[in-house]
């Protein structure tokens, strides 16, 4: 048992010294004139491990204050949220604010309109593009 309790000790030592390199890499890359921007997909299949990083970058467990500067985009696929339980409750508690935005249906016209403004290129040049990410 002894063994046991020290492996635990380790990984508890482990995630806490990951949260904390996170936390100082967001602060010494974001600020309020260049905040920072995760964007995470395929949020459903996340682990309870990826989910309390998430929520410890979100929060600012750090007493300076750096998320502030730092916004969390994720995506998931609404269908699958039932297969993985852990992260259902996890949108449904109070420790992360959720906005869900729902895609359902959206053509591939208005699809293109966004990366096109967004490389400032024409549409016609953007539509394999847009073909993929649709």
């Amino acid at each position: 048992t002894n063994n046991n309790e020290e492996g635990c000790i380790e990984v508890h030592t482990f995630k806490s010294r990951l949260r904390s390199l996170f936390q100082k890499l967001v602060q010494a890359i974001s600020n309020p004139e260049s905040p920072m921007l995760f964007v995470l997909d395929n949020l459903q299949w996340a682990d309870s491990a990826s989910l309390d990083l998430i929520s410890s970058l979100v929060m600012g467990a750090g007493e300076d204050n750096s998320s502030h500067y730092l916004v969390v985009a994720g995506t998931y696929q609404s269908g699958k949220i039932d297969q993985n339980k852990l992260f259902g409750e996890y949108l449904r508690s109070e420790t992360v604010c959720v906005t869900n935005i729902d895609l359902v249906g959206m053509e591939i016209a208005g699809t293109n309109t966004m990366p096109s403004y967004t490389l400032q290129l024409p549409l016609r040049y953007i539509r394999e593009l847009t073909c993929v990410v649709h």
